[in-house]
């Protein structure tokens, strides 16, 4: 038998804001706590029962409408707590933690 048993955490809590500061610019927020939990990881060399710690993280968007076809958004991706592992893979691959990251996007509609 080869795959993932997951054991799913007992408490999770994600709240998520959105909010226009103007007219032209808003900010997004989401907080998620995850409870810690075991789960089953049934693929070599590993077998056998791998802990995921529990964490909370924060991810926030602030988005600027320079015009109505033209926004800039600015992101940062697990702004609190460190690196953590979210989910073990069910593919054939180790789990992967979650680290902090920032980016920006441009949108340009036509």
């Amino acid at each position: 038998m080869n795959g993932v048993i997951n054991i799913f955490p007992k408490q999770q809590v994600s709240v998520r804001g959105q909010f226009e500061i103007t007219k032209t610019i808003e900010l997004n927020t989401w907080l998620r706590y995850v409870d810690g939990y075991s789960t089953i990881y049934l693929l070599p060399p590993t077998n056998g029962e791998y802990h995921l710690d529990r964490y909370i993280t924060m991810d926030l968007r602030l988005g600027w409408k320079i015009e109505p076809k033209i926004e800039l958004s600015l992101v940062g991706r697990n702004l609190v707590g460190g690196d953590h592992v979210e989910f073990v893979q069910e593919a054939f691959s180790r789990p992967a933690e979650i680290q902090r990251s920032f980016y920006g996007k441009l949108i340009y509609k036509f």
